[in-house]
């Protein structure tokens, strides 16, 4: 299984909310570390993208030293 998967919330058929609800429902994945980015700026998309799953919120366009940053906290508190 993947420490960490990241997901974007804009994809076709089931968007990163559902992807993020899947993966918690499934016990193969449900604790494993999931970012999401989203190139939208809406304000409710952080606190929707954590409600449905998800581990942290990064919005486009990001910085890839910070999603590394990101993933390494994220590593560090799933131990």
């Amino acid at each position: 299984m993947p420490d960490i998967i990241i997901v974007d919330l804009d994809m076709p058929r089931l968007n990163g909310y559902g992807v993020c609800r899947r993966l918690r429902e499934d016990p193969a994945t449900a604790k494993t570390g999931i970012l999401m980015l989203t190139g939208l700026n809406d304000l409710s998309g952080p606190t929707t993208g954590l409600a449905s799953g998800a581990d942290d919120h990064i919005t486009k366009p990001f910085n890839i030293n910070e999603v590394g940053a990101r993933a390494q906290a994220l590593l560090q508190r799933r131990k």
